[in-house]
C-alpha cells in the first residue's frame, strides 16, 4: 500500500483540512501514548499467561507477551488495511479503535492459547518464524507491493485474498525452511513512511517496483549486520534458524530491534515525519533513518539500566527489557493504522502533491 492511499483510507471520514507542512502536534501525544500503552500490556500480559501457565509458559512468558504484541499488531494491520470491516459501520473513530484493539489482543490471545495449548506446539521453536513470516508476507503484498495483485477489488475482498496468502505462505515456510529472517522490518518502516521508496522508484511499475525495493532492503539489512556483527551485538557465524547462515542478535540487539520496530513508523507517522519532512529527499529519508536507528539505540540503553535497577540478574533484566520493547510494536501500529493519528495529508519539502513525487518544487 502506497503512502498517498494510506492517507486517504484512514482520514476521519467527514474532516478536511487544507494540506500544508507537517506538525508534531497532536503526534507527539500517541507517541507518549506508545509508551503508556506498552507497559500497560506488557504487564497485563505477563501477569495474564504467568497465571494460566499456558503451554508450559512458566517461569517465564516471554514469548507469549512479545508474540501477543507482534501477532496483535499484524492482526490490528489486517483490519486496517480492510478499510475496518466488519467494524465500519462504526462512526466514531475512537469507538472503532478501541473496540479493534481490543478484538485484535483477544484474538492473539486465543490463537496463541490454541497454538501451544492443545497444539503442542514449542514457543521456542516457532513462535518469531510465524511473527516474522507472517510480517513478510504482509508487506510483500500490501505494503511494498501495494495490493498490485488485487489492485480491482474493494479493501474488504483484497485483504480476505491477502490473508489467504498469508496464512498458507506463512505455514509453508515454517514448514520448510523456518523462516524469513525479518530483520529489514525497521528500514521498512522508515522507507515506506518517509515516503523513501516512493521518491526512489517513482514512475517504476509493479512488479519491478517490488523487486527494487526488496533489494534495496536486503542491501541495507546486510549492511546493518555486518555492522552489528562488529559492535559485537550480533553473532554471524551461528545460525539460529533454518537454513540462513546470518547468525542471530544477542540479547542487547534483540532490544534495539523491538524499540525499531514499534518506535519507528509509530513515532513517524503520528509526527508527520516532523521534522524530517522539512528536508528535501533523498536526505530527509536518510536523516530519518539514521534518526530513527540513533533514538532507538539510546533507549535500549536507558530500558538496560531501568530493567537492570528492578532486576537484579542481568539476563533476567535483558529479557524483561525486550519485552517492554516489543510491546511499543502494538501500540506503536494501531495508534497509525487504527486510529489514524498524523493521517491528514501533508506535503513534504519539495512536493506538490502529498505522497507524489511526480512533480518537485524547485528550491
Amino acid at each position: 500500500m502506497s503512502s498517498t492511499e494510506y492517507v486517504e483510507s484512514v482520514a476521519p471520514p467527514g474532516e478536511e483540512a487544507a494540506i500544508g507542512r507537517s506538525r508534531p502536534v497532536p503526534g507527539i501525544y500517541w507517541v507518549l501514548g506508545i509508551f503508556v500503552g506498552a507497559t500497560a500490556t506488557y504487564l497485563l500480559s505477563r501477569g495474564v499467561y504467568d497465571a494460566l501457565n499456558i503451554g508450559g509458559s512458566k517461569p517465564s512468558s516471554s514469548l507469549y507477551s512479545i508474540g501477543t504484541s507482534t501477532l496483535g499488531a499484524a492482526i490490528a494491520t489486517t483490519f486496517a488495511l480492510a478499510a475496518f470491516k466488519p467494524f465500519d459501520r462504526i462512526s466514531s473513530n475512537a469507538v472503532r479503535g478501541s473496540v479493534i484493539v481490543v478484538v485484535s489482543l483477544l484474538l492473539v490471545f486465543w490463537f496463541w492459547t490454541i497454538l501451544s495449548g492443545p497444539g503442542n506446539v514449542s514457543m521456542a521453536r516457532f513462535a518469531f518464524p510465524i511473527i516474522g513470516t507472517t510480517w513478510f508476507f504482509i508487506a510483500a503484498t500490501s505494503f511494498i507491493g501495494e495490493d498490485a495483485h488485487v489492485a480491482n477489488l474493494s479493501p474488504g475482498r483484497r485483504t480476505l485474498l491477502n490473508l489467504v496468502l498469508w496464512i498458507a505462505g506463512t505455514a509453508l515456510v515454517v514448514a520448510s525452511i523456518t523462516w524469513i529472517p525479518p530483520f529489514w522490518f525497521g528500514f521498512i518502516q522508515t522507507l515506506l513512511v518517509t515516503g523513501g521508496f516512493a521518491y526512489a522508484l517513482h514512475n517504476v511499475r509493479q512488479p519491478a517496483k517490488s523487486l527494487y525495493a526488496w533489494s534495496i532492503l536486503v542491501i541495507l539489512t546486510t549492511a546493518a549486520i555486518l555492522v552489528s556483527s562488529k559492535l559485537n551485538t550480533w553473532i554471524i557465524h551461528t545460525p539460529r534458524f533454518g537454513p540462513w547462515p546470518i547468525g542471530g542478535p544477542g540479547p542487547e540487539w534483540g532490544i534495539f530491534f523491538g524499540l525499531w520496530c514499534g518506535l519507528n513508523y509509530g513515532v513517524l507517522a503520528p509526527m508527520q515525519c516532523w521534522p524530517f519532512s522539512r528536508i528535501r529527499q533523498p536526505w530527509g529519508t536518510v536523516v530519518a533513518t539514521l534518526a530513527v536507528i540513533a533514538w532507538c539505540y539510546l533507549l535500549t540503553l536507558l530500558l538496560i539500566a531501568i530493567f537492570g535497577g528492578i532486576f537484579p540478574n542481568h539476563a533476567e533484566a535483558l529479557v524483561e527489557a525486550q519485552d517492554w520493547a516489543w510491546n511499543t510494536v502494538f501500540w506503536g501500529f494501531c495508534f497509525a493504522l487504527v486510529f489514524g493519528a498524523g493521517s491528514r495529508p501533508y506535503l513534504w519539502r519539495g512536493q506538490t502533491t502529498p505522497g507524489s513525487w511526480d512533480k518537485v518544487e524547485a528550491e
